[in-house]
C-alpha cells in the first residue's frame, strides 16, 4: 500500500483499512454486500408490506347457524324428492335440552348397494364433497360426509332394520323457519345407544329426563334386543338409565 493510501486510512485498526480500495490512487468506500443494503433499506419497517399484511387480516365470513343450514337442507332435499331424516343435535333439540353442535346429521332413504344416487343428491343439493372419498366411505360404512353452506354434513344410509321400522314414526318438526323431517324421541334414543358413546349416553339421559312417560320405552329396548341381544352392554344400560330417571322423577 502507497503511502498515500497510508495517510488517508482510518487509524482506528486494521478493520477499517478493509472500508477502502486504491483506484489510480483515488479512495472510494467499499460497496456494502448487496444484503447488508436490503436490510439498510428496509429498517425501520415490517417485514411484511401494507399489502401483505391487509391480505391476512382477511377473514372468511362465519357459516350460518346450524339451524338454518338444517332448515335448507330440508328443503333442497324435500325439492328434488329424496326421502330423509335429520338427526344428531338437530333432533335432539325439540326432545330436550338442546346442546351446541357445529355440523348437521341426516339419513337418506337410499339403496346402499348404488352409491351414485348418494353422490347424485349430494351434486343436486349443492354439497361439497370429494366423490373419490364418499364412495368409499359409503361401501366400508354406510356413511359419508360433504360440506354444506360452510357446515359438516355428515350422511347416513340405511344400513340396519331400524330404518324401516322408524321410518313411519319420524315427525315434522319446525327447525328455523321451516317444518322439517326428523327423528320420533324413540328412534334417537335407539341411535345414541347404537353409538353408545359417553355424549350419546348423556343425550338419551336428558330424552328420558324430558319426555318421562310420553317414551315408548318398551319399542327401544325391544329394537335394542333385535340388534344385539339380550346380553348386549347396551341394552343393560339403557335400563339402567332408565330406572334412574324414574326414580328421580
Amino acid at each position: 500500500m502507497c503511502k498515500k493510501a497510508c495517510r488517508l486510512a482510518p487509524r482506528s485498526g486494521p478493520r477499517d483499512l478493509c472500508l477502502f480500495v486504491v483506484m489510480r490512487h483515488r479512495w472510494k468506500p467499499a460497496v456494502a454486500p448487496r444484503d447488508c443494503r436490503r436490510r439498510h433499506r428496509h429498517r425501520g419497517r415490517s417485514p411484511l408490506g401494507a399489502s401483505s399484511q391487509s391480505k391476512l387480516d382477511v377473514r372468511e365470513p362465519d357459516p350460518p347457524p346450524v339451524a338454518d343450514v338444517a332448515a335448507r337442507l330440508a328443503e333442497r332435499l324435500e325439492d328434488i324428492g329424496c326421502d330423509y331424516a335429520l338427526g344428531g343435535a338437530i333432533a335432539l333439540a325439540c326432545w330436550a335440552e338442546p346442546r351446541g353442535t357445529v355440523d348437521a346429521d341426516v339419513s337418506f332413504y337410499l339403496p346402499i348397494k348404488e352409491p351414485g344416487k348418494t353422490i347424485a343428491v349430494l351434486h343436486a343439493i349443492n354439497a361439497e364433497f370429494s366423490e373419490s372419498k364418499v364412495r368409499e366411505s359409503l361401501a366400508e360404512h354406510g356413511f359419508c360426509r360433504a360440506q354444506f353452506l360452510g357446515r359438516r354434513l355428515d350422511v347416513f344410509l340405511p344400513i340396519a332394520t331400524i330404518y324401516e321400522a322408524a321410518r313411519p314414526r319420524r315427525k315434522r318438526m319446525p327447525i328455523g323457519d321451516r317444518q322439517v323431517m326428523i327423528w320420533d324421541a324413540e328412534t334417537l334414543c335407539v341411535f345414541k345407544m347404537m353409538f353408545f358413546r359417553r355424549k350419546d349416553l348423556a343425550d338419551v339421559e336428558a330424552i328420558l329426563r324430558s319426555q318421562g312417560e310420553n317414551l315408548d320405552l318398551s319399542w327401544v329396548v325391544g329394537q335394542l334386543i333385535d340388534m344385539y341381544g339380550n346380553r348386549d352392554p347396551r341394552v343393560s344400560q339403557w335400563n339402567e338409565l332408565v330406572g334412574e330417571t324414574r326414580a328421580e322423577s
